[in-house]
């Protein structure tokens, strides 16, 4: 994985103008902070580089010859029973396995019911949060709406629109670099979007808002309520948003109302006492 993402971000020579070792340091510093880069959720690019490919899948037949054998084998501490039905449930397609919101319990439900309430919220939603588009494609010019449209049209439209904020995006990050001396190649390319993604939107079950005596298995799907939850992994904006968090995040203690306590941050309770 590590070396796919390497192999595709290859980044030139270093600016010349500046120190070597100043730019090591600026670098090191950028990589410490565990900016978002390689995250294994986030599937590596397609790699060209045929003798790579052929160099991981005999490293990977290495490796698993060595895990597989008999002598290193860590013994399960699930019954035959448990792993028979853990991977039965895996297999059904018609589940959906998740999380409860702020509890943390363990939410599981038909894919049609969490189907339902995610489509439910969304209906119901008043405050103009979200906003239904068409998709549309181009004639003389003009974009017109589709008029019968599939996955596969809505697809296309979700991967023309991630393809210009990416586009945007690395303009904006290079137009930056290119102000800033500071700012060598390797920053440059730790920063630039490829490969990526719309975010993606999931709903939460909120689960504390039934009483402790609820029998779940007689919940009707009005009574349940759903917390949504945009994830930016792997999105375009996702790396730009860090590097301006980590930016702002120091001007937050001169704000009047932030509170911040370094001892509970540590674990104790003094500041509170204070």
């Amino acid at each position: 994985y590590k070396c796919r993402w390497k192999r595709n971000n290859e980044s030139n020579e270093p600016n010349e103008a500046l120190n070597p070792g100043q730019l090591d340091s600026l670098y090191r510093q950028a990589r410490k902070k565990k900016c978002p880069f390689q995250r294994p959720y986030i599937p590596a690019p397609p790699n060209e580089d045929p003798q790579l490919e052929m160099d991981l899948k005999l490293f990977n037949r290495f490796m698993m010859s060595i895990l597989r054998a008999p002598d290193i084998q860590p013994p399960s501490n699930l019954t035959f029973n448990q792993r028979t039905g853990l991977r039965t449930l895996k297999e059904r397609p018609n589940i959906h396995i998740s999380k409860s919101d702020k509890c943390g319990e363990f939410v599981v439900t038909s894919v049609d019911t969490y189907r339902t309430l995610t489509i439910e919220h969304l209906n119901k939603s008043t405050s103009g949060v979200y906003e239904w588009v068409e998709p549309t494609r181009s004639s003389y010019g003009v974009r017109r709406p589709v008029q019968r449209p599939t996955p596969i049209t809505y697809q296309n439209q979700i991967n023309k629109k991630c393809a210009d904020i990416e586009s945007e995006c690395n303009r904006l990050w290079r137009t930056i670099c290119s102000n800033h001396m500071e700012l060598d190649s390797r920053i440059e390319d730790l920063f630039i979007s490829s490969y990526s993604t719309l975010p993606t939107m999931y709903t939460l079950v909120k689960t504390h808002k039934f009483p402790p005596d609820t029998d779940y298995s007689r919940i009707n799907l009005e009574d349940m309520k759903v917390r949504p939850i945009v994830s930016c992994c792997g999105s375009t904006t996702e790396k730009l948003a860090w590097l301006v968090t980590d930016i702002i995040s120091p001007l937050l203690r001169e704000v009047p109302t932030f509170f911040f306590c370094w001892g509970l941050a540590r674990g104790t309770s003094q500041c509170l006492l204070k």
